[in-house]
């Protein structure tokens, strides 16, 4: 029962390590994003900026016929008797 004990003991203080080390990395990527987010808004001539991409035409749509939702069309026999 005793080295049930003393294993779990171990178990969860290597738990507790790993947790601590994680929260410590995150922190410390945290802190530089921060810093990187603080002189891009400070200091924007700095940050070097991304190539633009080039403008593409979109590609033709194929008619649909939506622009027909909506209107009513009358042909021009309509009313007469004949």
């Amino acid at each position: 029962m005793t080295i049930v004990a003393v294993a779990e003991a171990i178990a969860l203080a290597v738990v507790v390590i790993v947790f601590l080390l994680y929260a410590r990395a995150r922190e410390r990527e945290n802190a530089e994003e921060r810093r990187v987010l603080a002189d891009r808004i400070q200091a924007p001539e700095r940050i070097p900026l991304r190539e633009p991409t080039p403008f593409r035409e979109p590609a033709p749509r194929e008619d649909d016929q939506m622009n027909m939702v909506g209107k009513i069309t009358i042909s021009d026999s309509y009313g007469r008797d004949g």
